[in-house]
């Protein structure tokens, strides 16, 4: 994710990894726009995932360069994942500010 005063174009990867998650949960995928982002600006956020089983004491938290934009359960704290059914794919959508005060340059993209 890059972060700049002015428009600017980014490419970004598939996350490396989810830490801090059961095996039993996976992130199937997900769709971030725009991939870079001005100060100030939101980020869109969809994540894509699955679950093997209900989890009981896992929440979601969304990191960009170590700030937090989001922590919680699913689906803006509706749906936790001890709800879930096994073999559910679940849609989990945001909309992230990204601060004004963010240092510019590129910053990770973190759950």
């Amino acid at each position: 994710m890059d972060v700049s005063e002015s428009p600017a174009l980014g490419l970004l990867s598939a996350p490396a990894r989810v830490e801090g998650f059961d095996r039993d949960l996976t992130l199937a995928g997900y769709a971030l726009t725009p991939a870079s982002a001005r100060q100030g600006e939101r980020l869109n956020l969809t994540l894509f995932w699955s679950a093997r089983a209900p989890l009981a004491g896992t929440s979601v938290t969304i990191t960009l360069g170590g700030a937090v934009l989001f922590s919680g359960q699913p689906v803006h704290d509706t749906f936790p994942f001890s709800a879930w059914a096994a073999g559910q794919v679940v849609e989990d959508r945001y909309s992230l500010n990204v601060p004004a005060n963010f240092p510019l340059g590129s910053a990770d993209l973190s759950l």
